[in-house]
C-alpha cells in the first residue's frame, strides 16, 4: 500500500513488489482501500473492506502468477525485464488469445484490472465491480463462457437481478451499461463480435 498516493477519498493503491536481478519490480493490482481496511502484517484486505474476499482472491492469484512466471524464466535461464513480468501477470495489456474460452467472470476480472490501469475513477470501478459480483453469483453453479452470454441468458440475468435485489429501471440500466462496456472491451482485446442485441 502506498499511503503517499492517497486519493481524494482516502483510498491508497495496492501494489505488488518484488526484485528482479536487484532491479525493483512494482505492479499496480488495480485495487485500492483505506489504510484502516488493510492488514499490513498479512498483506491482505480486512473484512471491513467492501468486496474483501474477491479482492484477496485477486491478490493471491496475482502473487501466484508472478511466482510462476519468475520460476519459468529461471528454468529457461532468462533474466526477465520488469515489462516481461508485467506481461505475464497482466496479459490484458495485449490481445487476449482464445478469449472465447474464458468464463464471463474471468474476462470481467481482466477488464477490471485494465480499467483501473487506464485510470478510471474509483466510483466507476466500484460500479463495475458491483456488476462483476452479481455475475459471479448468477453463474456460481454453472460458469458461462463469454461467447455463451446470449440475449436469452442476459434476460435471465436481468430477471434474477430484479428478483434478488428488487432493482428499479435505473439500476437495471446501470448493469446493462456495464455489460455493454465489457463487451466492447472484449471486441477490442480479443476480437469477439458484439451480438447485435447489445449494440447501442
Amino acid at each position: 500500500m502506498l499511503t503517499d498516493k492517497r486519493d481524494d477519498n482516502g483510498f491508497c493503491p495496492i501494489f505488488i513488489r518484488s526484485s528482479i536481478n536487484s532491479q525493483p519490480f512494482k505492479y499496480f493490482t488495480g485495487e485500492k482501500c483505506k489504510p484502516a481496511d488493510w492488514d499490513i502484517d498479512r498483506m491482505k484486505f480486512k473484512r471491513s473492506h467492501e468486496g474483501w474476499q474477491h479482492a484477496n482472491e485477486r491478490l493471491s492469484k496475482l502473487r501466484s502468477d508472478l511466482e510462476s512466471a519468475e520460476h519459468n524464466f529461471k528454468l529457461q535461464r532468462i533474466i526477465p525485464t520488469p515489462q516481461q513480468l508485467k506481461d505475464c501477470i497482466a496479459p490484458q495489456s495485449s490481445k487476449i488469445e482464445n478469449i472465447v474460452s474464458y468464463s464471463i467472470v474471468d474476462v470481467y476480472d481482466r477488464f477490471l484490472i485494465d480499467s483501473a490501469n487506464q485510470g478510471k475513477k474509483l466510483g466507476s470501478i466500484k460500479a463495475l465491480k458491483t456488476t462483476r459480483n452479481h455475475l459471479a453469483k448468477f453463474t456460481i453453479k454453472k460458469p458461462i463462457a463469454i461467447h455463451e452470454f446470449t440475449k436469452a441468458i442476459y434476460d435471465k440475468f436481468i430477471g434474477w437481478l430484479m428478483a434478488q435485489f428488487d432493482y428499479q429501471p435505473n439500476s437495471i440500466g446501470s448493469q446493462t451499461k456495464n455489460l455493454i462496456t465489457l463487451f466492447h472491451w472484449c471486441e477490442k482485446q480479443g476480437g469477439i463480435v458484439l451480438p447485435a442485441d447489445y449494440r447501442q
